[in-house]
């Protein structure tokens, strides 16, 4: 004879999350399909040849690792959820073409039946599309923020998000570019437009949005909403102003004004990578600065709220010491895979992340942010558990 062990009642607050999540899950992966379906039927009514379509997807997804992975190297202190990281990179590979192609199409249209074909693709391409696709893009910050607001810390954060939802935007457009590319010119033409729009601007949508985000992520920072109706919409007028800036000047006005007689090699050496130069590096240094400042922050915050946690016994001085330092906490996680293998060092990395993440919480609660239902489930305590199982894994 057995006995049965009655399993304890759920929580009401748990079981009302659970069917939160799980309705969130299944409207996610619906809608997922319904642009994955529409962005797959722009691309094959756009490129109906499936030899180039498939050397156009093949040359569009070829540069995607190498952006990601220098996208990812930003994120030190505080490593972003890859579910979060692969939705905001889908979101712009799938929803914000698909939204795009809808609106430019149809406000294209609309601007050339009221000026005029040629003006009407000039004022299409430099005013209408940076408009409407950092718009589309953008909003996956807007909803990262209202939805997920405890993984979106600071301009860091913005930026990191920002920059991988222009990236799978630039990747799906690409695929579009490529393919008609293909169609009228060749690989030739291919090579060229290659070497243009991902050798020399292959990070411009991934440092729109990623501007977008800055001005999210700092607003999500300062805490104070009214400035966030002053930030947010600047940092998007930003955008805008940086994504027709490369639409206008260094797609339309530049190759306008070059005598026609120009050396090709001049024009593919010196020209264009020049044109790319004075139109993107201003931007990508200002973000660059803004993550070398937040990383400043970053480690000011670990080394501030887990000062006493030494004192509590939760950390001892030499990992808190460790802590605030990123070379350190590389040099340290090095070590333990070098010493104790593979599984060591993903505990090192997860003692790391649940220690940083106790400071952030800290860091946001004593800036009188009211946590939400699911932070309030997770305590301090948790984390301090999380860190004392850690420790003794890696004993």
């Amino acid at each position: 004879m057995s006995l049965r062990v009655p399993r304890p009642p759920a929580d009401p607050d748990e079981r009302r999350s659970g069917c939160r999540q799980t309705l969130g899950c299944g409207c996610f992966g619906c809608g997922g399909l319904f642009f994955l379906f529409g962005i797959g039927l722009v691309l094959v009514s756009a490129v109906p040849n499936p030899v180039a379509l498939t050397i156009a997807a093949a040359a569009a997804v070829l540069p995607v690792p190498t952006y990601v992975f220098l996208v990812l190297q930003l994120d030190r202190y505080e490593h972003e959820p890859w579910l979060v990281l692969v939705a905001a990179f889908l979101w712009g590979a799938l929803v914000a073409t698909f939204l795009a192609a809808m609106l430019n199409d149809l406000l294209g249209l609309a601007v050339t039946s009221a000026v005029g074909d040629k003006l009407g693709n000039v004022l299409t391409a430099g005013a209408v599309a940076p408009v409407v696709e950092e718009a589309a893009k953008g909003s996956a910050l807007l909803l990262l923020y209202l939805l997920l607001r405890q993984e979106l810390d600071n301009a860091l954060d913005g930026i990191v998000y920002g920059s991988l939802v222009g990236i799978g935007f630039a990747m799906t457009e690409n695929v579009l570019y490529f393919g008609r590319e293909y169609l009228s010119d060749g690989l030739v033409g291919v090579g060229l437009l290659f070497y243009f729009r991902v050798v020399l601007g292959g990070l411009g949508h991934a440092l729109y949005t990623g501007t977008t985000g800055a001005a999210i992520g700092y607003a999500r920072e300062l805490g104070r909403r009214w400035l966030g109706f002053i930030i947010v919409p600047f940092g998007y007028m930003c955008a805008v102003f940086q994504h027709a800036s490369w639409n206008f000047l260094g797609a339309t006005l530049v190759p306008a004004l070059l005598p026609e007689d120009i050396n090709p090699l001049v024009l593919l050496f010196v020209v264009m990578p020049l044109t790319s130069l004075v139109l993107s590096a201003p931007g990508l240094m200002t973000l660059v600065l803004i993550a070398l400042l937040a990383w400043r922050r970053e480690s000011n915050v670990i080394r501030e709220y887990l000062d006493d946690e030494v004192a509590r016994g939760t950390l001892t001085t030499d990992e808190y010491e460790v802590l605030p330092s990123w070379r350190g906490r590389m040099r340290l996680e090095w070590q333990t895979l070098r010493r104790k293998g593979l599984r060591a060092f993903f505990a090192r990395r997860d003692f790391h992340q649940a220690a940083t993440e106790l400071a952030f919480r800290k860091w946001h609660l004593d800036h009188g942010e009211a946590p939400k239902r699911a932070q309030k489930r997770t305590a301090e305590d948790k984390y301090r558990d999380q860190l004392a199982i850690l420790r003794a894994r890696l004993a």
